[in-house]
């Protein structure tokens, strides 16, 4: 099984910190929503059908997951620690 992951020139492997922006609709408004945490895992054998997971523990403790599809308009990068 692969460890890392391509995405627009650049490779992501397991356990590296991503900052993750997304855009939401809401309404007629749109906004960008970042979401910072470790990319745990991925899915997919084609950009269309793939999907990533990034997690992170939230100031009480409390680890939170999201998963994300590239289908959908995705920005990620690095984390500047």
């Amino acid at each position: 099984m692969a460890n890392s992951i391509k995405y627009k020139e650049q490779t992501f492997n397991i356990g590296d910190m991503l900052d993750i922006f997304y855009r939401i609709k809401e309404g007629e408004k749109e906004r960008i929503q970042k979401f910072s945490g470790m990319f745990i895992k991925f899915r997919g054998v084609n950009d269309a059908l793939r999907m990533i997971t990034a997690r992170r523990i939230t100031r009480s403790g409390i680890g939170v997951g999201k998963n994300y599809s590239f289908s959908i308009a995705v920005h990620f990068r690095y984390k500047d620690c």
